[in-house]
């Protein structure tokens, strides 16, 4: 379990979850923002349009009845009979059965529960309307009780009161006053009184469907009444609404108010309010539930979500173990195998992506590190073989050096000079194989070893073989140089180049090339021709020399293994004319 939470891959996945968690709570969060938004959009919209159709119709019964009340104010029948003189009765009569003609016509006549209609003596009166026969008879004498008919005011709609005549349960009005004018001076000569009962507002909201919570209230006449259970109820100035804020985006009307309003008991309540006219207006309060989305859209969305992440979250899960975790694990399992030994290619570890790319370094790697061991084992070989070539080609000097002291001292007690000579430039040749060890010597030490071989060759080959130095830098005697590496180049020159002639001359150049030092050895011997050049080159054809297994060949590989491949020796020759050998070394260290 430990390991599972180190990996790469657990800490993605973990990742990932925590991400689309955090990505699912944004985007609930966000979304039932939004859907509340939406919801309290659509609920002020649902309420407004509901209203308003209640509204409309409420509109239109009242401009017919405010359409017959203005007729009673203005029409010749009812006016002659406030004025009449005489034929009162016939009046009266006619006037009466016209307003009955009129309210029967009238489609909202059963709303009117009563018309009153007297002069401004209050001594002559018609009544009409539904609540007629259940009353106590209107007269000069109680017609004074209705408030406003006395002092003739003018007015539509504006309060609702209970009617004053009703002998059972006293009903609810909506009152309307209007003037009677004179046709002939338009004088006010009586009063126009209608009571419309509350029914013609409750019988709208039948099928009106109110929320849990919500209220409904008709604002008329400047009061606010509460409709409960068909029932008005008048609130009081204390229970005024003060507005706090309003919203004028999610209203679909300019005429609707929508907003937040601090109502009884200074709630905070929602409020959406429709016009029906002038000075009346219905009110809903709207109820928080409202706003609430609906639970089973809200686990519905909240499911899906929740559902559509958890998909995308195991697709991107599967996508990652496919296009990393497997190509990963690939790479590990080759570097296991690299470290274990295997150096074979993987095929399936290359591919276009950015994985594939490493995969193509790491088997690049395994062949350069397979080749590279190769190399290096086939070179510490030949090193291994060189220098056991060495050993073998070594003379065991310290026999020799004795015998040869003694043989110097016998030359010098007999005077013969020359074998005293020879023998004492042995003897140095083979103190300096016993006692030197280096691998690498100053090109000086090695032209003193040069120069005790030369003085036997003199004794051997007398005038007939001259050495000539040009050392161009003393400074380039301090390069490093493998031992016993010019020695074989010399004996070549003699014993191929200049024996065959009968002599010659040997110039021995030393210079400095770039950055390495040069050394040229030219003899104006027979010359070489380029099967000879190959030939020495690889080691062909040899002729035993001091230093067995010494010959060209093995000089310029031990140069090549001790240098690099940059170096070694280089033969040029023209045959009857001279042979050129070059010899590349580094530059002596600072």
């Amino acid at each position: 379990m430990r390991y599972f939470f180190k990996t790469v891959k657990s800490r993605v996945i973990i990742m990932m979850i925590l991400f689309a968690l955090f990505v699912t709570i944004i985007v609930l969060l966000v979304s039932f923002y939004l859907m509340s938004v939406f919801q309290r959009q659509m609920t002020i919209r649902s309420t407004e349009f509901n209203l308003q159709l209640v509204a409309g119709m409420l509109n239109q019964d009242l401009t017919n009845l405010t359409a017959f009340g203005k007729w009673c104010g203005s029409s010749e029948y009812i006016s002659d009979y406030l004025l009449s003189v005489v034929n009162v009765k016939a009046h009266s009569l006619r006037a009466f059965n016209r307003l009955q003609e009129e309210w029967r016509n009238t489609r909202e006549s059963s709303y009117i529960g009563r018309i009153i209609i007297t002069d401004v003596k209050m001594e002559r009166i018609l009544q009409l309307g539904s609540f007629a026969g259940a009353s106590m008879p209107v007269s000069t004498y109680n017609v004074g009780r209705v408030e406003g008919i006395r002092k003739g005011i003018s007015s539509e709609w504006e309060d609702i009161v209970p009617d004053l005549f009703y002998n059972a349960a006293t009903p609810e009005i909506i009152t309307f006053f209007c003037p009677v004018y004179s046709p002939e001076d338009h004088r006010r000569i009586g009063t126009v009184f209608m009571g419309v009962t509350t029914n013609i507002v409750t019988d709208k909201l039948k099928g009106y469907e109110l929320p849990e919570g919500a209220e409904l209230y008709l604002n008329l006449g400047g009061k606010r009444y509460l409709i409960q259970e068909g029932m008005f109820i008048l609130l009081g100035e204390d229970e005024d609404w003060e507005t706090i804020s309003q919203d004028r985006e999610a209203p679909a009307s300019r005429n609707t108010f929508a907003g937040t309003v601090r109502a009884r008991g200074g709630e905070i309540v929602s409020v959406v309010s429709y016009p029906v006219r002038r000075g009346i207006s219905i009110t809903q309060v709207l109820s928080g539930e409202q706003f609430i989305p609906k639970r089973s859209a809200w686990l519905w969305l909240l499911a899906g979500m929740a559902l559509s992440i958890f998909v995308m979250a195991m697709f991107v899960i599967y996508s990652m173990d496919r296009h990393i975790s497997k190509p990963v694990a690939l790479l590990r399992s080759k570097i296991s195998a690299i470290a274990g030994g295997d150096f074979s290619p993987m095929p399936e570890l290359e591919s276009d992506t950015e994985l594939g790319q490493v995969g193509k370094g790491i088997n690049k790697l395994a062949h350069d590190v397979f080749m590279l061991m190769n190399n290096r084992v086939a070179d510490e070989k030949h090193r291994q073989e060189l220098e056991y070539r060495m050993l073998q080609s070594q003379i065991n000097p310290h026999f020799l050096y004795n015998t040869l002291g003694s043989i110097k001292w016998m030359a010098t007690i007999q005077g013969a000079d020359g074998i005293a000579e020879v023998t004492t430039a042995l003897s140095r040749l083979l103190k300096t194989i016993a006692k030197d060890i280096r691998k690498l010597v100053p090109l000086r030490d090695e032209l003193a070893l040069l120069d005790n071989y030369l003085i036997i060759q003199k004794y051997r080959y007398g005038d007939s073989i001259a050495l000539v130095h040009d050392i161009r830098d003393e400074s380039l005697l301090d390069a490093l140089i493998p031992r016993f590496s010019l020695q074989p180049l010399i004996e070549n020159a003699i014993f191929h180049g200049l024996e065959p002639k009968g002599g010659g001359k040997i110039k021995l150049d030393i210079s400095r090339g770039g950055g390495d030092t040069l050394i040229s050895i030219t003899d104006d011997g027979v010359g070489m021709s380029s099967e000879a050049i190959e030939a020495a080159l690889n080691g062909r054809g040899e002729t035993p020399a001091i230093f067995q297994k010494l010959g060209i060949k093995n000089v310029d590989e031990r140069l090549r293994v001790t240098f690099g491949d940059g170096y070694g020796i280089h033969i040029s020759s023209v045959e009857g004319q001279y042979t050129t050998m070059s010899i590349r070394l580094p530059n002596a260290p600072v």
